[in-house]
């Protein structure tokens, strides 16, 4: 077993306590960590291309090339996947990581009390970060511009500044 010592007297340590103290020393992160009993084949392709299409990327994706792609992306070692591809490209994140979502919602007044909308997105990163904008840019207010023939929609808040605040809490 496993002792701690507290003045005089030494202690058994509880399974919380060993946890603790193991989870300190560790310099992993829970995005580093392979996931248990999740594998290639619970990769979804369609996630996949999805993701590729907004990194921009021309990079062909099969079920071939899939674990070379994976691991340049850093989210595979030795046929394991960790927790990072996981939330980003599970065919069903919750199956493997649950209580993985975005909930949002949209009060009425600043006493926070009445919710008018609200919006629970229970899917992969992107489409978890996609659907956020586009609840917010719902409930943005919006002024026009009209420059000659043109029409520029401008939002209270820049959209670029609204997207990294997003990424950033995601």
């Amino acid at each position: 077993g496993y002792f701690r010592r507290l003045d005089a007297v030494s202690q058994k340590m509880s399974q919380k306590e060993l946890r603790a103290i193991f989870k300190e020393t560790t310099d992993s992160s829970f995005e580093s960590l392979p996931c248990r009993d999740f594998s290639p084949a619970d990769v979804s392709l369609e996630k996949v291309k999805s993701f590729r299409k907004e990194a921009d990327t021309s990079f062909r994706i099969s079920k071939a090339n899939l674990p070379s792609f994976l691991a340049s992306l850093n989210i595979c070692k030795g046929g394991k996947i960790n927790n990072a591809g996981v939330l980003i490209f599970a065919r069903d994140i919750n199956g493997f990581i649950p209580y993985s979502e975005t909930i949002m919602g949209a009060f009425k007044g600043t006493e926070k009390i009445h919710i008018y909308d609200r919006k629970d997105i229970r899917d992969d990163l992107l489409t978890q970060l996609n659907e956020s904008m586009e609840f917010l840019k719902k409930h943005l207010n919006i002024r026009s511009e009209i420059h000659g023939l043109d029409r520029h929609d401008i939002y209270e808040i820049p959209l670029d500044a609204l997207r990294e605040a997003l990424v950033n809490a995601i």
